[in-house]
């Protein structure tokens, strides 16, 4: 039987208190376990769908996203690696397609006709506030992530590239970076000035450098030369999910249909969006 579920996070501004000095926090099964989702291989493939997006250049989109990726794998404390695979033609991703059928393709694709995508649920959990939304699916007992994608607003948002902050709408690299912090098994930290932190304001450039925690989060879970740190009940990578069902992760004819879905978002505050849209709109009249 399929076992799907949704853990949703979504942040605007927020009061902020006093943080810990490791606010980080590592995404993990169903939000409530121990279970840490995290790639059990340091290579990990991605592709852009074809089309980019309406408001900047194919070449200036690719060249934002691939800082974005870099932005994780340059620090020498991690072996992370992202290898750009290409283009593709593909319009699906884990939000528009059922997650017990994953592609094992990570996409990154703008959504200009509609948001949330056609084929996506309708269950109001997608809003037009949401700037970028990051769907993994993973195993459910090992906490393997097996494809993660991103889908990028751009039916509701004007995306730009410009180091201007005068002149940046929502910035490509900016959440970029911040979403492929969650590809990678991140959730959102409770430092205001970290990438990973669940709210931007309009123009914001700052989420493409790593802040501290980020850079603690990155050092920890990927370590150069060593293993990622599992929970105390979570079973080592080994391709077979250890248990009751006795079958192999995710993937293959005998793998167990228990994936799980994680989606985390990056959300937009409520003027922020507002700005955006109303410039969206003047773009299309000037069309």
């Amino acid at each position: 039987m399929n076992v799907l579920r949704v853990v949703t996070m979504a942040l605007g501004l927020l009061a902020l208190g006093s943080v810990s000095a490791r606010a980080y926090k590592r995404a993990t099964v169903d939000g409530t376990t121990d279970i840490y989702l995290y790639w059990s291989v340091r290579r990990v493939d991605y592709y852009v769908n074809h089309r980019g997006s309406e408001d900047v250049s194919l070449q200036e989109a690719l060249g934002a996203i691939r800082r974005s990726f870099f932005t994780w794998a340059a620090p020498s404390c991690t072996d992370v690696y992202f290898n750009f695979a290409g283009m593709t033609t593909t319009d699906r991703s884990n939000l528009s397609s059922p997650q017990s059928d994953p592609d094992k393709k990570n996409v990154i694709i703008w959504r200009e006709e509609a948001w949330p995508p056609a084929g996506a649920t309708d269950d109001g959990s997608v809003t037009s506030d949401m700037a970028a939304l990051t769907v993994i699916v993973y195993n459910a007992d090992s906490g393997e992530i097996i494809d993660a994608d991103i889908d990028l607003n751009g039916h509701d948002f004007f995306w730009t590239t410009t180091d201007d902050k005068t002149k940046s709408a929502t910035d490509v690299q900016n959440v970029v970076t911040h979403e492929a912090g969650h590809l990678i098994g991140f959730a959102h930290s409770s430092v205001p000035e970290a990438t990973m932190f669940g709210a931007t304001p309009q123009g914001e450039l700052d989420k493409r450098v790593l802040h501290q925690d980020d850079l603690d989060a990155l050092c920890t879970v990927y370590p150069y030369d060593a293993p990622t740190p599992l929970g105390p009940d979570q079973p080592s990578p080994k391709g077979e999910v250890q248990g009751a069902t006795g079958c192999a992760a995710a993937g293959g004819a005998t793998a167990r249909a228990g994936a799980v879905t994680a989606l985390l978002f990056f959300a937009l505050a409520a003027l922020a969006l507002a700005g955006a849209r109303a410039l969206r709109r003047r773009r299309r009249r000037a069309r």
